[in-house]
């Protein structure tokens, strides 16, 4: 499949790309109904990382496109003094040649701080892709964070 279908593909289903970068394929599959209601020990911060493991991780894996995925598997990377980061979710694809992905996930408001920490760990550790993955208007939205 190629940029253009794809592309064809996410208007027709509900995800959107933010700027010009493509989405991983596994995240244009489409979104399965799943509950939001926490369960007893639930391992989720927030019922939007609860929704992005469940439709769109799950989903990943399911099809055979992602092998597994880490829920908060790097707690206090390092940016600078007195200033860490916790990674979302550490994505591995089943393909080997792809590089693992950090995915943090976001509601509908990104606040500034939130967004420069993800652009610094993107720039600090080019050896991950980092995505955003923000649940706004009833439908997943993806930014691709570039390694400047």
């Amino acid at each position: 499949m190629n940029e253009a279908e794809l592309r064809e593909m996410l208007a027709r289903g509900g995800a959107r790309i933010i700027g010009d970068a493509l989405p991983p394929a596994a995240l244009v599959f489409p979104i399965p109904h799943a509950s939001l209601t926490p369960l007893p020990g639930d391992r989720y911060r927030s019922k939007t990382e609860r929704r992005y493991a469940l439709t769109i991780l799950d989903v990943g894996i399911a099809s055979g496109i992602l092998k597994r995925y880490w829920y908060e598997p790097m707690k206090g990377l390092y940016l600078a003094p007195k200033t860490t980061y916790t990674v979302d979710f550490l994505v591995e694809y089943t393909d080997a040649t792809q590089p693992l992905e950090c995915h943090e996930v976001k509601g509908g408001f990104i606040y500034p701080k939130d967004m420069q920490k993800t652009k610094m760990a993107a720039a600090l550790y080019p050896c991950f892709r980092f995505i955003i993955g923000q649940w706004k208007d009833q439908r997943w939205w993806f930014k691709d964070v570039p390694h400047v």
